[in-house]
């Protein structure tokens, strides 16, 4: 897998990976079209698997740049899901993944949140319903109050996160056939839903029952030049 992987990312050829996985085109269409226009010249490469179906490769280009490569099987075939800069990516593998808030300003990210906000009212009402599906499907399949295999969430629920996430009373959002099943009267869940983010957390801390996460937004999928910053506060009710 590592030296197929080198030899695409050196070739440019890097399309093959996508279309054997079977894996969503769009999702990761901006970063397969960026390797294709620029292929990198792999004078080194080692690979270090994480589980049976996740690896990380670390590649070393001839003028002596280091990346990191997420690899996953998917389907019996793999696919690059990442590359990053190696300091960019150990920095942020530094931050624990299950972290809540973390895991949270990421969802907003995943939803098209992706500017500093005051206010709730400066959030579109299609990705709060976006996040509070994924949220509260996460949550009620932990406690064992859904099943895994379930995709359907009745209005209560959503109204509920929305209420405890962003202190909305009374959510709905019926609109979007999306995300809302009229027939059933119930959210659907969707674990393909979102969109990729080219960005990453670089620090999270606590302060007086304040937890603060801080995210950088690149103009590329590598992650090579910072487009902004921005620090999220974050209080748990």
């Amino acid at each position: 897998a590592a030296s197929e992987l080198a030899a695409a990312l050196s070739s440019g050829d890097v399309r093959g990976l996508l279309q054997r996985s079977r894996s969503r085109d769009e999702y990761y269409v901006g970063l397969y079209d960026w390797l294709a226009q620029s292929p990198m010249a792999i004078a080194g490469y080692k690979l270090y698997p994480q589980s049976e179906e996740v690896a990380y490769c670390y590649l070393k280009t001839t003028s002596h740049a280091e990346y990191t490569a997420v690899m996953t099987r998917v389907n019996g075939s793999v696919r690059l899901d990442a590359v990053y800069l190696s300091d960019i990516f150990e920095a942020s593998m530094s931050i624990p993944t299950e972290n809540e808030p973390v895991r949270f300003v990421k969802n907003l990210h995943r939803f098209g949140i992706r500017t500093g906000f005051s206010q709730v009212a400066d959030i579109p009402l299609p990705s709060i319903a976006a996040l509070c599906i994924d949220e509260e499907y996460r949550d009620r399949v932990k406690s064992g109050e859904l099943a895994p295999e379930e995709r359907y969430l009745p209005p209560e629920w959503i109204a509920q996160a929305a209420r405890d996430y962003f202190g909305l009373e009374n959510f709905s959002y019926t609109f979007d056939e999306e995300l809302y099943d009229s027939a059933r009267g119930q959210y659907i869940y969707d674990a393909n839903r979102g969109e990729r983010c080219e960005a990453a957390i670089v620090a999270q801390w606590e302060q007086d029952g304040v937890a603060y996460v801080t995210a950088q937004f690149y103009t590329d999928p590598l992650h090579m030049t910072v487009d902004k910053t921005i620090t999220y506060s974050l209080r748990k009710k």
